[in-house]
């Protein structure tokens, strides 16, 4: 079965896995970038897409990308949220290797929509 992985530490990530359960893809949690990064590890290729909070404890959504595309050599579309509506740190951010950028707080319908985009359905 197709995953999408979401990963951030807010009570969003139980909100989207509501909303995201119907379209048919497992859904994977994790509350930070480096059980995220396991999460990747585990299930690889069979995730399909990632939202990814950019501020969390531990490991940061920024390093989180980098390491998804540089180290592991993924090319899974990512979404990132965030609080910051800078367009330094989104172009920063795009940059690193998200596919699109969702200024928080979004709501769960919207985020819901730019999944249906990247993943085509």
């Amino acid at each position: 079965m197709k995953k999408i992985l979401l990963i951030d530490d807010d009570i969003l990530k139980k909100a989207l896995k509501i909303m995201l359960k119907p379209l048919g893809y497992e859904i994977i949690l994790a509350d930070d970038g480096e059980e995220g990064l396991k999460q990747v590890d585990e299930h690889g290729e069979d995730i399909s897409l990632i939202f990814l909070d950019m501020m969390m404890p531990g490991m940061d959504g920024l390093r989180f990308l980098k390491t998804l595309k540089e180290e592991r050599k993924m090319n899974t579309p990512v979404i990132a949220l965030s609080s910051v509506n800078d367009p330094d740190h989104i172009h920063k951010v795009l940059k690193a290797g998200a596919h699109d950028y969702c200024v928080k707080p979004a709501k769960a319908e919207e985020l819901k929509k730019r999944a249906l985009k990247i993943l085509g359905n």
